[in-house]
């Protein structure tokens, strides 16, 4: 009985983190989104792993995301998040690019999956956070433009990118990105 416990806990335990990474698909499209960003497709991409406490506390903030280090063959370098946000009853699948100062730079809604709120996927929306850091404050529609019919979905990104520049700056603090 205990041996089947065991592995009952093992194959928990392995699916739990095995569904933490992204998926091949999203993998393609992030590094499509990073070449065309670039205008190159030469370029090294490295998964920051975190340590325990430090997936703990990005955790409770922000949902399921993945940190990385991207550098170009010229030398310059960039952090990359990938993350998803809840929309009306589903999520979203985004990706920002950081300078190394941690100021946006770029920012895309990968794959979004509702019927209305679509709006949120423009470059003219997605705009406003190019040059925002965390000593900026976001706050849907004050410093953040509201979107009629996608209300839910365009402050969740709000909200993910304030907690994004803030958990950015901390890993930066502690020498982490």
């Amino acid at each position: 009985m205990k041996l089947f416990s065991l592995d009952l806990i093992v194959v928990s335990i392995f699916l739990t983190f095995s569904s933490f990474g992204l998926s091949k698909g999203l993998v393609k499209k992030v590094d499509k989104e990073i070449s065309s960003y670039l205008k190159t497709k030469t370029f090294t991409k490295q998964k920051v792993v975190l340590e325990e406490d430090w997936i703990r506390q990005l955790s409770n903030e922000i949902t399921d995301g993945e940190f990385s280090n991207v550098q170009t063959d010229n030398g310059l370098k960039f952090i990359v998040y990938v993350g998803k946000a809840p929309s009306h009853v589903s999520y979203f699948d985004y990706m920002v690019i950081f300078d190394t100062n941690g100021v946006i730079v770029h920012s895309k809604v990968l794959i979004y999956r509702e019927s209305y709120g679509y709006e949120i996927t423009s470059k003219r929306w997605l705009k406003q956070f190019i040059g925002k850091s965390s000593q900026d404050s976001l706050i849907y529609k004050q410093t953040v433009d509201a979107i009629s019919g996608a209300t839910i979905s365009a402050s969740s990104m709000t909200r993910e990118m304030n907690l994004l520049l803030q958990q950015v700056e901390l890993l930066k603090q502690n020498n982490i990105i």
